[in-house]
């Protein structure tokens, strides 16, 4: 009978031996899982970075650049201000003469929609 409960303390060691050893590679393998997804990303990140540079190249290319586009726009629109301005002053008299003669002239008439009241 000892040699019965000898083998059982056996195999209970190995098995709390195997155990340990399973844990150990459970946590080995999440290791080299959560170090696989972290290159993954950066990896990821640097295949971002190069695509991006690459964009930025073929738009400086088609595009001649943003800042050239800004400035063509900012002296189109510096050029048509400066055009209504001499338009307002050359046709300011003339706007504030008939202004004026508007408000002299009123001629009062009665609204379209007038009725008069029956018994007045």
């Amino acid at each position: 009978m000892a040699t019965q409960s000898e083998g059982i303390q056996k195999l209970l060691e190995a098995e709390k031996a195997a155990q340990k050893e399973v844990d150990v590679a459970r946590k080995d393998k999440a290791k080299k899982l959560k170090q696989a997804k972290d290159e993954a990303k950066d990896e990821i990140k640097a295949f971002q970075a190069d695509r991006d540079a690459d964009f930025k190249k073929v738009e400086a290319t088609i595009m001649g650049g943003s800042d050239k586009l800004q400035n063509v726009i900012t002296l189109k629109t510096k050029k048509e201000i400066e055009e209504m301005n001499k338009r307002v002053k050359a046709e300011r008299k003339k706007v504030i003469a008939s202004l004026v003669a508007s408000v002299r002239n009123v001629q009062p008439e009665l609204p379209v929609n007038f009725r008069p009241a029956i018994g007045a």
